[in-house]
């Protein structure tokens, strides 16, 4: 018998298994293991691979909060230690002025002490040389050290008296750029004692202060040259031509007769001061010349 046509009507063909549907199962199944690989090893967001997850971004942001927080410190400890330089560095810098000025003021006293004490004498108040007291200097007997114009004035004066030596007066020019022993340094310390000296300055210069009286005539003779060699460091003498006239910043006087020495002494050129009778005697110039004459 037939087949109805209600029978063949309902009845479903069986399902072939093609090309297509194993391409489709293999194509999930491959979405699968992609999606396991992705979470197992990427572990990141989602469809952007080597991403680092939720949990490894915040561990991360709080190393880069605490690195921000330490370089935030150590600025903040930096500018303070600046700031209390700063604030500390105008009194430091005042202090190392001071022993600067401390330091040069005592060797200008010894220099003084050595080259100008026979002429201005051993306290600076004058012999041969004027007085370098800073209110007789000026001729402002006003003078305060305090005020900064006279102070200025002070040390420009000094200084080039110093340097230049004064015409037509006993005061030589000590500066080696004019032919003289004394460098700038030197000048400069010179100068910061006259105007900056202390009382233990000024000590100091008396004790390194050539310590030769001129001695009696009759005590030694008319014509000793011992006596001519205290009468030459007391005169002044030797601060121009040295202890024992070998010379600075007058020539050395070995080899110079008396008749030379006179002529010298009592007429003097260049910058030799001049001594007459009523600074040098006659017997005192006899001692001087025979020193002199017994120089080699």
């Amino acid at each position: 018998m037939a087949p109805s046509s209600i029978g063949m009507e309902c009845a479903r063909p069986a399902l072939r298994r093609g090309p297509w549907t194993s391409s489709r199962s293999a194509s999930w199944t491959a979405k699968l293991w992609w999606t396991q690989i992705r979470t197992r090893l990427f572990n990141g967001r989602r469809g952007i691979p080597n991403t680092p997850s939720r949990h490894k971004r915040s561990v991360d942001r709080m190393k880069i909060d605490k690195r921000v927080v330490v370089a935030l410190v150590l600025t903040l400890l930096a500018f303070n230690i600046l700031a209390l330089y700063a604030i500390q560095e105008p009194e430091r810098q005042a202090l190392a002025a001071l022993r600067q000025e401390s330091e040069s003021a005592h060797r200008g006293a010894l220099l003084f002490g050595s080259l100008c004490s026979a002429c201005h004498g051993k306290d600076g108040k004058g012999q041969v040389g004027p007085s370098l007291l800073l209110p007789d200097l000026l001729k402002r007997h006003e003078y305060k050290e305090g005020d900064a114009d006279d102070l200025k004035k002070a040390q420009t004066l000094i200084t080039k008296t110093i340097a230049r030596g004064r015409s037509n007066t006993v005061m030589p020019a000590w500066s080696d750029e004019e032919g003289g022993s004394l460098n700038q340094e030197q000048i400069y310390e010179l100068m910061t004692f006259l105007v900056h000296g202390t009382a233990e300055d000024w000590k100091e210069a008396i004790e390194h202060a050539p310590n030769t009286p001129a001695p009696a005539a009759s005590a030694t003779g008319a014509e000793g040259p011992e006596a001519g060699k205290a009468l030459f460091a007391a005169k002044g003498c030797s601060s121009c031509h040295g202890a024992n006239a070998e010379g600075g910043v007058g020539p050395k006087l070995a080899g110079y007769t008396g008749q030379q020495v006179t002529k010298q002494v009592r007429t003097p050129k260049d910058k030799m001061p001049s001594f007459p009778p009523d600074r040098l005697s006659d017997d005192e110039l006899k001692q001087i010349i025979a020193f002199v004459e017994r120089l080699k």
